[in-house]
């Protein structure tokens, strides 16, 4: 699966599969609302409900700290990188059962 999945789906996710790589993508506040006001794309993704979801997610990624990886003043090509080692090692897998 891809899209915006918190932890709090978990329950239902690991009924189906038990075992599967989770990974957070994080940055700011500031750099969130950033990027949503670049993209037009994406109309639901209003100043509001973006603050809304990074609230929601910022308060998981203490608790999932080996599943983030901290997008802030990265390139996507950084950021893919930094999955692909991370993920080879094993650094996203969650295991629920």
């Amino acid at each position: 699966m891809d899209g915006v999945i918190g932890p709090w789906l978990f329950p239902a996710i690991t009924s189906m599969v038990p075992r599967f790589q989770y990974v957070l993508l994080h940055a700011t506040l500031g750099e969130v609302l950033s990027r949503a006001r670049s993209r037009n794309t994406q109309p639901s993704a209003t100043p509001a409900v973006v603050a809304r979801m990074h609230e929601q997610f910022s308060v998981v990624v203490d608790t999932f700290r080996k599943h983030v990886i901290d997008t802030e003043g990265k390139s996507m090509e950084q950021v893919a990188n930094e999955f692909l080692s991370r993920s080879i090692a094993g650094s996203y897998v969650f295991n629920g059962g």
